[in-house]
């Protein structure tokens, strides 16, 4: 079974990739909190310190060097330490 993503919700993510794509990490980390929930806003400039350092560790390697479940674990965990959850339909 599939979930079903929304037109809005497709745009901020092919923005967010964008912004990775770019190096904004400021930009990455605020599309990042309108994809996920969250009950207090997270500290944007921590986040963004956080996601600059998730590319440089995982982005900036070779597809074929690239390890996708450390990395999607690794990305789920910078999540978590920001209480940012990312709806289950998104994957």
């Amino acid at each position: 079974m599939t979930g079903f993503v929304d037109k809005t919700t497709r745009e901020i993510f092919v923005d967010l990739i964008h912004s990775i794509g770019v190096s904004n990490h400021k930009l990455t980390a605020r599309l990042l909190c309108e994809l996920g929930e969250y009950e207090s806003r997270p500290d944007l400039p921590r986040l963004e310190k956080d996601v600059a350092l998730f590319v440089s560790l995982h982005l900036s390697k070779a597809l074929k060097d690239i390890k996708t479940a450390r990395m999607l674990n690794q990305f789920l965990e910078l999540c978590a330490a920001h209480k940012l959850r990312i709806p289950p339909d998104f994957f």
